[in-house]
């Protein structure tokens, strides 16, 4: 729940609306430490939430590939393998890669013998590289990056995977009394939230994992 306070004379002189910049800022903060709970089951501190001791998304999936080698990178056979490990009840529309973008970059930068991108742009979309199979490509920074033993790509329908509860939208409380001998405002974020993985070990997710050597 993040905190911010600015000078009243910030907030006075500043020639664009300074509360509503910041609750921008604060969105992009609240959807970032959403994200690593929900993906590592862990808060900003790298505590491990209530409820999530298998370790959020990352935790419940299962192994559907492991690389050759680790100088081998993630290639086309890996995905096939993931894609077909994944129980079929489970691969709905809905189904989605998830990867950061250091590995989305990676799988872009892949050519075949003639040169050609490997991964080719999906013609029916505007933003290139945004499907592998037909599934769309989620873009997730709290996904390990490739290396040694890891599990940098996930693969499954997320809704069937992991249930992420809100109690109504995000508040901010405007503090106009804790900090007046600083003459300062602050504003506090908060938001109720509360998640659990879903049917782990059925291979409702899973991930590619890069081989240790």
């Amino acid at each position: 729940m993040p905190v911010w306070s600015r000078s009243r004379s910030q907030l006075e002189d500043s020639s664009f609306n300074l509360d509503s910049w910041i609750r921008d800022a604060f969105a992009i903060r609240l959807a970032r430490g959403l994200e690593a709970a929900v993906t590592l089951g862990k808060d900003s501190s790298a505590t491990t939430l209530p409820n999530q001791a298998s370790g959020g998304l990352l935790g419940i999936a299962t192994i559907g590939d492991t690389t050759a080698s680790l100088a081998a990178g993630i290639g086309w056979d890996d995905f096939t393998t993931a894609f077909g490990a994944l129980d079929p009840a489970y691969r709905t529309p809905n189904a989605k890669w998830v990867m950061n973008s250091q590995t989305h970059a990676y799988l872009i930068g892949l050519k075949d013998g003639f040169g050609r991108p490997f991964f080719t742009p999906d013609p029916s979309g505007q933003k290139p590289f945004e499907k592998i199979m037909g599934y769309d490509v989620v873009l997730n920074q709290q996904m390990p990056a490739m290396g040694a033993s890891a599990t940098p790509v996930l693969f499954g329908d997320l809704q069937k995977s992991y249930m992420l509860r809100n109690d109504g939208a995000p508040s901010i409380l405007r503090l106009n009394e804790r900090f007046a001998e600083l003459l300062e405002v602050g504003f506090f974020l908060y938001l109720r939230i509360g998640g659990i993985s879903l049917n782990a070990g059925i291979n409702t997710l899973v991930s590619i994992k890069q081989a240790s050597s």
